[in-house]
């Protein structure tokens, strides 16, 4: 239950999720392809944390998905072409996305519920709606992402109140 470890270099693919983090886990996952999967390649639930650095999550229904009371740092991932979106950030979720590539989803971010992720350096381009959204009450820091190229840079709906510092739309 606060198992840590790391998995590198899998192929988790086809499947309901590629990876599951649950618990209270905190483990290291790095350049796995978790592409194909029928609900998201990467999934965060419960208190699951650690960090995913340098891996694909591509093609699934979302690339990276965090919700629950999850506290991962998301770093150098690539979640692109997921039908709705790259990264997911949901409930009551925290943590850090920095520096991920985020193309061609409906939504590159998207922040719902009551989550407070920071959002750092993120590329999020050329997705059918929006590079960063939040809904309901999202809330968090978006500082110096992409977000050009959409048909929307960032939308903030509902109660959301993110704070939105240097970013590119």
């Amino acid at each position: 239950e606060t198992g840590g470890g790391t998995a590198r270099q899998n192929q988790c693919s086809k499947s309901q999720c590629g990876i599951v983090v649950g618990n209270q886990a905190q483990p290291t996952l790095e350049a796995n392809l978790c592409n194909d999967n029928e609900i998201a390649g990467i999934w965060y639930v419960e208190d699951g944390g650690g960090v995913a650095r340098g891996n694909e999550c591509s093609r699934n229904t979302t690339g990276i998905d965090v919700q629950d009371s999850a506290q991962p740092t998301l770093e150098e991932n690539a979640c692109n072409d997921n039908e709705l979106a790259g990264v997911f950030w949901e409930d009551d979720a925290r943590g850090a996305a920095r520096r991920n590539v985020c193309l061609r989803n409906r939504s590159g971010i998207y922040v719902d519920g009551r989550a407070q992720p920071t959002l750092e350096e993120n590329t999020c381009n050329e997705n059918l709606w929006s590079g960063i959204s939040y809904g309901e009450n999202g809330t968090g820091i978006a500082l110096r992402n992409d977000c050009s190229r959409n048909t929307l840079g960032i939308e903030v709906g509902g109660e959301a109140q993110p704070t939105l510092e240097e970013n590119v739309c």
